[in-house]
């Protein structure tokens, strides 16, 4: 309604578009185009579905450039995404910037519709039913603009310096969950500073590896995240018994519902979790981190 919203633009947009005036540091438009929309729109209503355009001036040593809105069922040309014949767009988000390299994708994510079978991997009490979930198969955020240097080198996987919007993704995907009526959002961290990073908004399914993650970070609490990771990656770390720490993801959960919320907080996980912290003992191979470190 043109008198109490702002359309999905408005809605999830300014939210969805945040990284990219972040990272392209846009401040205004030399103009704006509405290229197409779905031809209902009323002195009442905003149109079902619309593409906008906005031309970008040079910002600095930034050359002009022009950004794209899709919503409501429309999307690029299927020659932008480089589609198939007969192949349609995925229930993901790409923006690129100049060529489309990995090292200019400044957002890849790509999630899907899980349902998730919570027997047998939650402690007792947790309801058995089936979870509806938003899966994360891949989350890429990056300033395809920024280069790495000796201060801020890159983790494990990085091709380009993080845009630094995790939040404000992690809020729009949570807002898109209770929109959609999701039980919870589901990561599988790849790397373990993944599981650290996500450590701020989501608990380990398995209170085990939450304890796990964690006895890790206590006991290189002084050790920069970046330095940990590696020695973790390159198979450096050592556990109490002197074999090779190897890192296995598993599941990671932030609840939108409250009865999730409440697992996470019982007492039977945060005990289980408090063991797990006080029994495991870790330790760094600096012989072979040293080897490592040189080869790469």
């Amino acid at each position: 309604w043109w008198d109490f919203g702002t359309g999905a633009l408005g809605d999830i947009g300014c939210h969805a578009l945040s990284g990219m005036f972040s990272a392209l540091k846009i401040e205004y438009a030399a103009a704006v185009e509405l290229v197409k929309d779905s031809g209902d729109t009323t002195t009442e209503m905003f149109p079902a579905a619309s593409i906008v355009r906005w031309d970008i001036p040079a910002r600095g040593d930034m050359p002009p450039c022009q950004l794209f809105w899709y919503d409501g069922g429309l999307y690029p040309p299927p020659e932008v995404g480089d589609l198939a014949p007969g192949q349609t767009y995925p229930d993901n988000g790409q923006i690129f910037v100049g060529e489309k390299t990995p090292g200019a994708c400044m957002v890849d994510l790509k999630i899907r519709e899980v349902r998730f079978d919570p027997r047998g991997r939650f402690l007792p009490g947790f309801p058995e039913t089936p979870l509806r979930t938003l899966a994360f198969e891949w989350l890429t955020l990056q300033n395809p603009l920024a280069q790495f240097t000796e201060k801020r080198g890159a983790l494990p996987g990085q091709l380009r310096p993080g845009l630094g919007m995790s939040k404000r993704i992690m809020d729009v995907l949570a807002f898109l969950g209770k929109r959609t009526h999701q039980d919870a959002l589901l990561a599988f961290p790849a790397f373990y500073h993944n599981a650290v990073l996500f450590s701020r908004y989501f608990r380990f399914v398995n209170p085990e590896k939450e304890g796990e993650v964690l006895a890790i970070r206590r006991t290189f609490l002084r050790m920069p995240i970046k330095q940990l990771a590696w020695i973790v990656h390159l198979n450096c770390l050592r556990t109490e018994d002197g074999s090779v720490y190897e890192w296995r993801a598993e599941e990671q959960m932030l609840p939108l519902r409250p009865e999730i919320t409440d697992y996470f907080g019982s007492r039977v996980y945060r005990d289980r979790v408090r063991e797990v912290l006080r029994a495991r003992r870790f330790k760094v191979d600096w012989e072979r981190y040293e080897e490592k470190a040189q080869e790469d």
